[in-house]
């Protein structure tokens, strides 16, 4: 198969950049307040346990976009590889289509039985 098959990936990477740059920012940003308010909160008792609550979120937050980022990338690239053309399978043809007799032989091409 030839190289002028396959499509260009130029949306597909475009929109995985994106995805990257925007979830490299959001975890920034979640990393960042997680820090300011474990080091500047002293809390205790309930809000202590709503902290945590609050903590644990964005971090499942963050490892969500990480992997939503993983499964857009494998997708770009599995769709860089299909190629344009419709594939043809082999059980839709005939064995003379994919092995053609140039010159039939009345005998030679019976089965003896």
């Amino acid at each position: 198969m030839s190289s002028q098959n396959f499509r260009p990936a130029s949306k597909s990477y475009g929109r995985v950049f994106a995805r990257v740059v925007w979830t490299a920012l959001f975890s920034a940003v979640q990393l960042w307040a997680i820090v300011v308010l474990l080091t500047q909160l002293h809390v205790d008792g309930v809000v202590a346990v709503a902290l945590a609550a609050v903590i644990s979120g964005a971090v499942l937050a963050a490892l969500s976009g990480w992997q939503e980022v993983r499964e857009h990338s494998r997708l770009a690239a599995s769709e860089e590889q299909r190629p344009t053309e419709p594939v043809e399978w082999t059980r839709d043809h005939t064995i003379e289509q994919i092995f053609p007799v140039r010159k039939r032989i009345p005998g030679r091409d019976e089965v003896a039985v």
